[in-house]
């Protein structure tokens, strides 16, 4: 069975254009790779947001990961910020794997990218989470979260930036890539009254329809303690503390 170390980044004070952070997205991203590892039978690792790169490697090294793979989004220079757009994934110079992990992983990203010519593979000696892993890593930055249209296509995109990556993943450790289920039936048990639907995964985000106890809805994703559902029409967030997966035993293998 392969295995793969995640690692979106923790950069909470890299605030996007329009509302949150690099820390939230790529994390976000992270968590919807989850069920397309877990369906294709892929294990996976993965570090905790206050980790740093070092860190971070350093948990991966423990163990036997057959590739590691960060997540970040960029920005430009202060004389060029909103300026740029692009995929920038960088591989460590003087490993063949990375460098072939990284090739995969642009044809891939190409696929969803506006703009696949702005795809680029980059050779690297500095970065920690490439020189100091013993897994074969690349570290993808996602897109520019300070140009309007790269911001935009990261937060419309986080689903389709979770596939194609795992996607990757699946091709570079020679993995059949089994799509995840759209949904997994969950039953909502409250203490009898409704469970809120929340825009974001968060108990200050607004609430956007709630569901009856006793009801079942769409599991979609998760996302850390919220389930991602759909329930008569409306998405959003519920907590997860509420939901319960009515086939448990395939839900722990793909949510």
């Amino acid at each position: 069975m392969a295995c793969i170390y995640l690692s979106p980044s923790g950069q909470e004070f890299n605030f996007y254009l329009n509302g949150g952070t690099e820390e939230y997205f790529t994390n976000l991203i992270a968590d919807a790779m989850e069920p397309y590892l877990s369906s294709s039978g892929i294990c996976f690792g993965r570090n905790m947001p206050w980790m740093t790169a070092q860190q971070a490697a350093d948990n991966a090294n423990v163990f036997n990961y057959n590739a590691y793979l960060a997540i970040h989004s960029n920005s430009a220079a202060e004389n060029l910020s909103g300026l740029l757009r692009g995929c920038d994934i960088y591989y460590f110079r003087d490993s063949a794997l990375s460098r072939r992990y990284a090739q995969i992983t642009a044809e891939y990203y190409k696929t969803i990218y506006p703009i696949p010519s702005l795809v680029n593979i980059i050779p690297n000696l500095t970065f920690i989470e490439l020189n100091k892993t013993r897994a074969p890593a690349i570290l993808v930055e996602i897109g520019y979260h300070d140009n309007p249209e790269d911001e935009a296509f990261i937060k419309s995109n986080t689903q389709n930036i979770a596939r194609v990556l795992s996607q990757a993943t699946a091709a570079f450790t020679s993995t059949p890539f089994v799509p995840k289920p759209d949904y997994i039936p969950g039953l909502v048990i409250t203490d009898g009254s409704g469970l809120n639907i929340r825009s974001e995964p968060s108990s200050s985000s607004a609430v956007v329809s709630r569901v009856p106890n006793g009801t079942t809805v769409r599991i979609l994703c998760k996302c850390g303690l919220w389930y991602r559902i759909n329930f008569g029409g409306i998405s959003g967030f519920v907590s997860a503390s509420y939901v319960f997966p009515l086939f448990p035993e395939r839900a722990l293998n793909q949510l």
